[in-house]
Protein backbone atom coordinates (compact mmCIF):
# COMPACT_ATOMS: atom_id res chain seq x y z
CA UNK A 1 0.00 0.00 0.00
CA UNK A 2 1.02 3.64 -0.26
CA UNK A 3 2.59 5.30 2.75
CA UNK A 4 -0.40 7.50 3.53
CA UNK A 5 -2.54 4.39 3.97
CA UNK A 6 0.06 2.80 6.24
CA UNK A 7 0.21 5.96 8.35
CA UNK A 8 -3.58 6.10 8.59
CA UNK A 9 -3.64 2.47 9.76
CA UNK A 10 -1.28 3.38 12.59
CA UNK A 11 -3.22 6.51 13.54
CA UNK A 12 -6.58 4.73 13.45
CA UNK A 13 -5.19 1.97 15.68
CA UNK A 14 -3.96 4.62 18.08
CA UNK A 15 -7.25 6.51 18.27
CA UNK A 16 -9.06 3.18 18.75
CA UNK A 17 -7.49 3.03 22.20
CA UNK A 18 -3.78 2.32 21.89
CA UNK A 19 -2.81 5.99 22.26
CA UNK A 20 -3.67 5.86 25.95
CA UNK A 21 -0.94 3.32 26.70
CA UNK A 22 1.94 5.80 26.69
CA UNK A 23 2.98 9.27 25.50
CA UNK A 24 4.15 9.33 21.84
CA UNK A 25 1.92 6.34 21.08
CA UNK A 26 0.51 7.86 17.88
CA UNK A 27 3.95 8.85 16.67
CA UNK A 28 5.28 5.36 17.32
CA UNK A 29 2.40 3.67 15.51
CA UNK A 30 2.56 5.96 12.45
CA UNK A 31 6.34 5.66 12.11
CA UNK A 32 6.41 1.91 12.71
CA UNK A 33 3.63 1.35 10.19
CA UNK A 34 5.88 2.87 7.51
CA UNK A 35 9.35 1.77 8.58
CA UNK A 36 9.54 -1.40 6.40
CA UNK A 37 9.51 0.92 3.39
CA UNK A 38 13.03 2.06 4.16
CA UNK A 39 13.88 -0.17 1.21
CA UNK A 40 12.83 2.73 -1.06
CA UNK A 41 16.47 3.75 -0.69
CA UNK A 42 17.12 1.26 -3.48
CA UNK A 43 15.81 3.84 -5.94
CA UNK A 44 18.89 5.94 -5.24
CA UNK A 45 21.13 3.12 -6.47
CA UNK A 46 21.61 1.34 -9.78
CA UNK A 47 19.98 -1.83 -8.41
CA UNK A 48 16.77 -2.92 -10.11
CA UNK A 49 14.08 -2.05 -7.52
CA UNK A 50 12.25 -5.35 -8.03
CA UNK A 51 15.31 -7.19 -6.69
CA UNK A 52 15.04 -5.50 -3.31
CA UNK A 53 11.63 -3.88 -2.81
CA UNK A 54 9.23 -5.61 -0.43
CA UNK A 55 11.84 -8.20 0.45
CA UNK A 56 14.36 -8.11 3.30
CA UNK A 57 12.71 -5.21 5.12
CA UNK A 58 9.34 -6.98 4.98
CA UNK A 59 10.53 -10.46 6.04
CA UNK A 60 10.71 -12.28 9.39
CA UNK A 61 14.12 -10.93 10.46
CA UNK A 62 12.99 -7.37 9.80
CA UNK A 63 9.79 -7.98 11.76
CA UNK A 64 11.98 -8.61 14.80
CA UNK A 65 14.68 -5.99 14.23
CA UNK A 66 12.65 -3.02 12.98
CA UNK A 67 10.32 -2.75 16.03
CA UNK A 68 13.40 -2.72 18.27
CA UNK A 69 14.95 0.05 16.16
CA UNK A 70 11.76 2.14 16.19
CA UNK A 71 11.26 1.66 19.94
CA UNK A 72 14.88 2.57 20.69
CA UNK A 73 14.65 5.69 18.52
CA UNK A 74 11.41 6.86 20.18
CA UNK A 75 12.76 6.28 23.71
CA UNK A 76 16.01 8.09 22.80
CA UNK A 77 14.06 11.05 21.35
CA UNK A 78 11.90 11.23 24.47
CA UNK A 79 14.84 11.21 26.88
CA UNK A 80 17.35 13.27 24.91
CA UNK A 81 15.07 15.83 23.25
CA UNK A 82 11.44 15.87 24.40
CA UNK A 83 12.15 15.75 28.13
CA UNK A 84 14.85 18.42 27.94
CA UNK A 85 12.92 20.96 25.85
CA UNK A 86 9.96 21.43 28.18
CA UNK A 87 9.81 22.81 31.67
CA UNK A 88 8.42 21.12 33.57
CA UNK A 89 9.17 17.98 31.50
CA UNK A 90 6.15 16.05 30.18
CA UNK A 91 5.36 12.51 31.34
CA UNK A 92 8.00 10.13 29.98
CA UNK A 93 7.21 7.30 27.61
CA UNK A 94 6.85 3.75 28.89
CA UNK A 95 9.52 1.75 27.01
CA UNK A 96 7.74 -1.60 27.11
CA UNK A 97 4.54 0.01 25.77
CA UNK A 98 6.51 1.79 23.05
CA UNK A 99 7.98 -1.55 22.02
CA UNK A 100 4.53 -3.16 21.92
CA UNK A 101 3.18 -0.35 19.72
CA UNK A 102 6.25 -0.55 17.48
CA UNK A 103 5.58 -4.26 16.99
CA UNK A 104 1.91 -3.70 16.15
CA UNK A 105 2.65 -0.85 13.78
CA UNK A 106 5.48 -2.67 11.99
CA UNK A 107 3.51 -5.90 11.63
CA UNK A 108 0.52 -4.04 10.16
CA UNK A 109 2.70 -3.08 7.18
CA UNK A 110 3.26 -6.51 5.56
CA UNK A 111 -0.35 -7.43 6.28
CA UNK A 112 -1.57 -4.46 4.24
CA UNK A 113 1.04 -4.95 1.51
CA UNK A 114 0.00 -8.59 1.12
CA UNK A 115 -3.50 -7.50 0.20
CA UNK A 116 -2.62 -5.69 -3.04
CA UNK A 117 -1.53 -6.79 -6.49
CA UNK A 118 2.15 -5.85 -6.07
CA UNK A 119 2.57 -8.49 -3.40
CA UNK A 120 5.30 -9.10 -0.84
CA UNK A 121 8.13 -11.55 -0.21
CA UNK A 122 7.11 -12.53 3.29
CA UNK A 123 9.90 -15.05 3.85
CA UNK A 124 12.93 -13.05 2.72
CA UNK A 125 15.82 -13.72 3.07
CA UNK A 126 14.93 -17.41 3.47
CA UNK A 127 12.78 -17.54 0.33
CA UNK A 128 12.21 -15.15 -2.55
CA UNK A 129 8.66 -16.38 -3.11
CA UNK A 130 6.07 -13.64 -3.67
CA UNK A 131 2.75 -13.68 -1.81
CA UNK A 132 -0.15 -11.45 -2.74
CA UNK A 133 -3.86 -11.27 -2.03
CA UNK A 134 -4.63 -9.10 -5.09
CA UNK A 135 -7.67 -7.75 -3.23
CA UNK A 136 -6.88 -4.04 -2.90
CA UNK A 137 -5.50 -1.31 -5.07
CA UNK A 138 -2.10 0.01 -4.02
CA UNK A 139 -3.87 3.36 -3.65
CA UNK A 140 -7.39 2.56 -2.41
CA UNK A 141 -9.75 5.57 -1.98
CA UNK A 142 -12.11 3.61 0.27
CA UNK A 143 -9.31 2.95 2.73
CA UNK A 144 -8.52 6.66 2.73
CA UNK A 145 -12.13 7.39 3.64
CA UNK A 146 -12.55 4.71 6.32
CA UNK A 147 -9.15 5.00 7.98
CA UNK A 148 -9.11 8.78 7.62
CA UNK A 149 -12.53 9.02 9.25
CA UNK A 150 -11.41 6.82 12.14
CA UNK A 151 -8.26 8.87 12.73
CA UNK A 152 -9.98 12.24 12.33
CA UNK A 153 -13.00 11.44 14.51
CA UNK A 154 -10.77 9.95 17.20
CA UNK A 155 -8.74 13.17 17.20
CA UNK A 156 -11.60 15.70 17.02
CA UNK A 157 -14.13 14.24 19.42
CA UNK A 158 -14.20 16.06 22.77
CA UNK A 159 -15.71 12.95 24.32
CA UNK A 160 -12.67 10.66 24.32
CA UNK A 161 -14.72 7.51 24.84
CA UNK A 162 -16.94 8.35 21.88
CA UNK A 163 -13.91 9.09 19.71
CA UNK A 164 -12.46 5.71 20.62
CA UNK A 165 -15.71 3.94 19.71
CA UNK A 166 -15.91 5.69 16.34
CA UNK A 167 -12.29 4.83 15.55
CA UNK A 168 -12.99 1.19 16.40
CA UNK A 169 -16.08 1.22 14.18
CA UNK A 170 -13.94 2.60 11.34
CA UNK A 171 -11.35 -0.15 11.84
CA UNK A 172 -14.14 -2.73 11.90
CA UNK A 173 -15.46 -1.35 8.62
CA UNK A 174 -11.97 -1.64 7.13
CA UNK A 175 -11.77 -5.30 8.18
CA UNK A 176 -15.17 -6.01 6.62
CA UNK A 177 -14.20 -4.17 3.42
CA UNK A 178 -10.85 -5.94 3.04
CA UNK A 179 -12.40 -9.35 3.75
CA UNK A 180 -15.18 -8.74 1.23
CA UNK A 181 -12.70 -7.61 -1.43
CA UNK A 182 -10.49 -10.64 -0.82
CA UNK A 183 -13.39 -13.10 -0.98
CA UNK A 184 -15.01 -11.49 -4.04
CA UNK A 185 -11.65 -11.41 -5.83
CA UNK A 186 -11.10 -15.12 -5.28
CA UNK A 187 -14.66 -15.91 -6.33
CA UNK A 188 -14.39 -13.80 -9.49
CA UNK A 189 -11.20 -15.55 -10.55
CA UNK A 190 -12.90 -18.93 -10.14
CA UNK A 191 -15.70 -17.77 -12.45
CA UNK A 192 -13.23 -16.54 -15.07
CA UNK A 193 -11.32 -19.84 -14.94
CA UNK A 194 -14.54 -21.85 -15.28
CA UNK A 195 -15.50 -19.88 -18.40
CA UNK A 196 -12.14 -20.60 -19.98
CA UNK A 197 -12.40 -24.28 -19.09
CA UNK A 198 -15.86 -24.57 -20.64
CA UNK A 199 -14.91 -22.64 -23.77
CA UNK A 200 -11.50 -24.13 -24.56
CA UNK A 201 -11.63 -27.70 -23.35
CA UNK A 202 -10.88 -30.08 -26.19
CA UNK A 203 -9.07 -27.48 -28.29
CA UNK A 204 -6.17 -26.87 -25.89
CA UNK A 205 -4.81 -28.47 -22.73
CA UNK A 206 -6.37 -26.47 -19.93
CA UNK A 207 -5.12 -26.29 -16.30
CA UNK A 208 -6.01 -29.09 -13.92
CA UNK A 209 -6.75 -28.42 -10.26
CA UNK A 210 -6.53 -31.34 -7.86
CA UNK A 211 -9.73 -32.36 -6.04
CA UNK A 212 -10.26 -30.55 -2.73
CA UNK A 213 -7.86 -27.81 -3.85
CA UNK A 214 -8.53 -24.21 -4.89
CA UNK A 215 -6.36 -22.18 -7.24
CA UNK A 216 -6.06 -18.40 -6.83
CA UNK A 217 -5.54 -18.21 -10.60
CA UNK A 218 -2.69 -15.73 -10.67
CA UNK A 219 -2.61 -16.62 -14.36
CA UNK A 220 -4.51 -18.87 -16.74
CA UNK A 221 -2.03 -20.85 -18.83
CA UNK A 222 -3.00 -23.31 -21.55
CA UNK A 223 -0.87 -25.64 -23.63
CA UNK A 224 -0.82 -25.64 -27.42
CA UNK A 225 1.44 -27.61 -29.79
CA UNK A 226 4.93 -26.10 -29.72
CA UNK A 227 4.96 -25.69 -33.50
CA UNK A 228 1.71 -23.70 -33.35
CA UNK A 229 2.38 -21.44 -30.35
CA UNK A 230 3.99 -18.53 -32.19
CA UNK A 231 1.23 -18.51 -34.80
CA UNK A 232 -1.43 -18.72 -32.09
CA UNK A 233 0.01 -15.71 -30.27
CA UNK A 234 0.29 -13.75 -33.53
CA UNK A 235 -3.33 -14.52 -34.42
CA UNK A 236 -4.52 -13.47 -30.97
CA UNK A 237 -2.53 -10.23 -31.16
CA UNK A 238 -4.08 -9.46 -34.55
CA UNK A 239 -7.50 -9.78 -32.91
CA UNK A 240 -6.51 -7.41 -30.10
CA UNK A 241 -6.07 -10.10 -27.43
CA UNK A 242 -2.78 -10.10 -25.46
CA UNK A 243 -1.05 -13.34 -24.54
CA UNK A 244 2.17 -13.99 -22.66
CA UNK A 245 4.77 -16.65 -21.87
CA UNK A 246 5.64 -16.26 -18.21
CA UNK A 247 8.06 -19.17 -18.06
CA UNK A 248 9.97 -19.32 -21.36
CA UNK A 249 12.84 -21.37 -19.91
CA UNK A 250 12.62 -24.39 -17.60
CA UNK A 251 14.47 -24.18 -14.31
CA UNK A 252 17.38 -26.36 -15.38
CA UNK A 253 18.18 -23.98 -18.27
CA UNK A 254 18.22 -20.80 -16.23
CA UNK A 255 21.49 -19.11 -15.35
CA UNK A 256 20.84 -19.27 -11.60
CA UNK A 257 20.62 -23.07 -11.78
CA UNK A 258 23.90 -23.69 -13.62
CA UNK A 259 25.80 -24.79 -10.52
CA UNK A 260 23.19 -27.41 -9.61
CA UNK A 261 23.20 -30.99 -10.97
CA UNK A 262 20.95 -32.05 -13.84
CA UNK A 263 20.22 -35.60 -15.01
CA UNK A 264 22.08 -36.79 -18.06
CA UNK A 265 19.08 -36.47 -20.36
CA UNK A 266 18.07 -33.08 -18.89
CA UNK A 267 14.45 -32.53 -17.91
CA UNK A 268 12.60 -33.46 -21.11
CA UNK A 269 9.09 -32.90 -19.74
CA UNK A 270 9.85 -29.43 -18.40
CA UNK A 271 11.70 -28.53 -21.60
CA UNK A 272 8.76 -29.66 -23.74
CA UNK A 273 6.16 -27.84 -21.64
CA UNK A 274 8.16 -24.60 -21.71
CA UNK A 275 7.65 -24.59 -25.50
CA UNK A 276 3.90 -25.21 -25.27
CA UNK A 277 2.58 -22.94 -22.50
CA UNK A 278 0.89 -19.61 -23.22
CA UNK A 279 -1.12 -17.45 -20.81
CA UNK A 280 -4.44 -15.78 -21.56
CA UNK A 281 -5.77 -12.62 -19.87
CA UNK A 282 -6.73 -13.36 -16.26
CA UNK A 283 -7.96 -10.93 -13.63
CA UNK A 284 -11.07 -10.64 -11.43
CA UNK A 285 -12.48 -7.74 -13.46
CA UNK A 286 -12.67 -9.67 -16.74
CA UNK A 287 -16.35 -9.28 -17.66
CA UNK A 288 -18.27 -12.03 -19.44
CA UNK A 289 -18.64 -10.18 -22.76
CA UNK A 290 -14.91 -9.49 -23.02
CA UNK A 291 -14.01 -13.03 -22.04
CA UNK A 292 -16.51 -14.46 -24.53
CA UNK A 293 -14.67 -12.53 -27.24
CA UNK A 294 -11.28 -13.81 -26.00
CA UNK A 295 -12.54 -17.40 -26.02
CA UNK A 296 -14.01 -17.00 -29.52
CA UNK A 297 -10.70 -15.63 -30.80
CA UNK A 298 -8.76 -18.46 -29.12
CA UNK A 299 -11.09 -21.11 -30.52
CA UNK A 300 -10.72 -19.70 -34.03
CA UNK A 301 -6.93 -19.44 -33.74
CA UNK A 302 -6.69 -22.99 -32.38
CA UNK A 303 -9.04 -24.44 -34.99
CA UNK A 304 -6.98 -23.05 -37.87
CA UNK A 305 -3.78 -24.59 -36.55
Amino acid sequence: MDNLTHALVGLAMGHAGLKRRTPLALTTLAVAANVPDIDVAVFATSTLPMYFRRGWTHGPIAMVVLPLVVAAAVVWWDRRVRQRRASPPPPPVVPREILLLAVLGTWSHPLMDYMNSYGIRLLMPFSGRWFYGDALYIVDPWLYVLLGAGAWLGWRMRDAARGTRLARIALGAVIVYVTAMYASNLWARQVVAQRYEAGLKGLAVTPYVLPDCVSVWAQYTIRVPAAERARFMTDMKARGVPTNIYYPKPLNEQTAYRRFPVAGNGLPVSERLAKEVVALPMHPYLDEATQTYIIACAREALATG
